[in-house]
């Protein structure tokens, strides 16, 4: 004995409210993910960079110092969407898309190129190449004169600013 299909005329519309849970919940979950992401990329980052200031670190007391080893460009992160409103009754449903993890934007140990590789480099890094390093590495650009600024980048580096 089989069923017999059922029609589009026999099934009753989900009640509005069913429908906004639907919504709200998919929404979230789209977002979640995201965040999940964009949190794996900053610690990821971040445990990479961490290696990079011990380094650092020990170079400049070494006698002549060691090169410096750079901080990679961090890799982009996903903006977070703005969960739009449920649809009215009757509309069609507004799902977010189904969530793709992306290729990282920049290819991992990608350098800007004004890193410093020396600590000579350091020392004359101008308040221009330090704007854009800040920027760079999503510091944002500190008040202060370039002496105070070159301290700061150093410190975010890993070298003790008593070396510059």
């Amino acid at each position: 004995m089989s069923a017999e299909p059922v029609q589009a005329a026999d099934v009753e519309a989900a009640p509005q409210w069913a429908v906004d849970m639907l919504h709200k919940r998919s929404w979230q979950m789209y977002v979640t993910q995201i965040s999940i992401h964009n949190g794996d990329q900053h610690i990821k980052d971040q445990n990479i960079w961490f290696t990079a200031r011990m380094l650092n670190a020990s170079a400049v007391r070494q006698n002549p110092p060691e090169p410096l080893a750079p901080l990679h460009v961090p890799q982009g992160r996903i903006p977070i969407p703005d969960i739009p409103p449920p649809p009215v009754a009757g509309a069609p449903s507004n799902l977010p898309p189904p969530y793709v993890s992306p290729e990282p934007s920049v290819p991992r140990f990608e350098y800007h190129e004004w890193f410093p590789k020396t600590l000579q480099d350091l020392r004359n890094l101008t308040v221009e190449k330090l704007a854009v390093l800040f920027e760079t590495y999503g510091y944002g650009v500190p008040e202060g004169d370039v002496t105070e600024q070159r301290e700061i980048f150093a410190d975010f580096i890993g070298v003790d600013p008593y070396y510059l």
